[in-house]
């Protein structure tokens, strides 16, 4: 049974404001990194969580050469078995008006119980770091139960073949018509995170 689930992005991230905003591209502009021209530890930090059986395997690697358009640098997440690998990097987020674009490919290995799933997500983070609310952008396998709350978007993947293509979110409009429960006076930094997760292995 195969239980991998892979990612490879190659963020471009876009700071926008709204009109009337005085400050031009105040926020994602401050990420350090975002197109992996340095290496991983610039900016991001990398985390990979294993379970305990021995073909455990979780990945991250940063490549020019992963098909990406364009030149340059991306990255591939990648886990096999239980849990999860991850890429993420926090900044200051002094309005939510912006859109943030980026390009990705998502892939699974199988659709298979297991539920493999590729993704990308943004938190919505208060001033002590504590997540108010999240959107994930993700190819899971039919077995996989997220569903979306007040707190919750799921924005789903419908492009299975695993190539590239360019996805871009409007943070004003997700939390004004996807998460109504999030208090957006609240929101001080965001939090993008690339990850591959397994929910079990067998």
């Amino acid at each position: 049974m195969n239980r991998r689930s892979t990612i490879a992005g190659c963020l471009a991230l876009l700071a926008l404001t709204l009109p009337g905003c005085a400050k031009h591209g105040p926020v994602l502009s401050q990420l350090t990194n975002p197109g992996f021209e340095q290496p991983l530890d610039s900016g991001w930090v990398q985390a990979v969580v294993n379970d305990s059986t021995p073909l455990d395997s979780g990945t991250i690697e940063r490549s020019d050469n992963l098909g990406q358009p364009g030149s340059g640098s991306a990255v591939r997440v990648y886990k096999f078995h239980r849990e999860h690998a991850a890429l993420s990097q926090t900044v200051e987020m002094e309005t939510p008006g912006q859109v943030v674009s980026f390009d990705a490919r998502f892939r699974i290995g199988a659709d298979v119980p297991c539920t493999p799933v590729a993704a990308v997500a943004f938190d919505y983070l208060a001033e002590d770091s504590s997540r108010l609310g999240r959107t994930i952008v993700y190819l899971p396998s039919s077995y996989c139960t997220w569903t979306d709350s007040d707190t919750l978007h799921l924005v789903r993947v419908t492009d299975t073949t695993g190539q590239w293509a360019r996805y871009s979110l409007n943070f004003a409009t997700e939390l004004d018509n996807f998460l109504p429960q999030v208090a957006q006076d609240r929101i001080k930094r965001l939090r993008v995170e690339i990850f591959a997760s397994v929910d079990y292995s067998g």
